[in-house]
């Protein structure tokens, strides 16, 4: 089985689209030795990063954990909210129920009725 590092090493390299024999790891070193002089993708530094999580908690008004960001299909930043069960992730609403009302049947269209 090998100790835990090699089961990472493994692990890493099947997440990656390769094999964990002598030509997977061949191949994962050439692909490394490819890309290796290209631009890095600015999304994924870390004062990118550290920024996209502090407006994300910002937005959300809470103290949360975010996951690794991920790509959207817009090509935005999704960054994974990791929150307790009943953490209020958003300002509570602070008007009346009805004032809501309206406000919901403005952006829908659909009659307060």
């Amino acid at each position: 089985m090998g100790c835990p590092e090699e089961q990472a090493i493994y692990s890493g390299l099947r997440l990656a689209g390769f094999d964990s024999s002598a030509e997977g790891r061949r191949q994962f070193h050439q692909f490394v030795c490819v890309h290796a002089s290209q631009e890095r993708e600015p999304f994924f530094c870390a004062h990118t990063l550290t920024t996209g999580r502090v407006q994300t908690r910002q937005q959300l008004g809470a103290p949360v954990e975010l996951a690794t960001p991920r790509l959207g299909i817009d090509a935005e930043a999704e960054y994974p909210i990791l929150a307790r069960p009943g953490t209020p992730l958003r300002p509570r609403w602070r008007g009346s129920l009805d004032e809501l009302l309206v406000l919901v049947a403005e952006q829908t269209g659909i009659s307060v009725e």
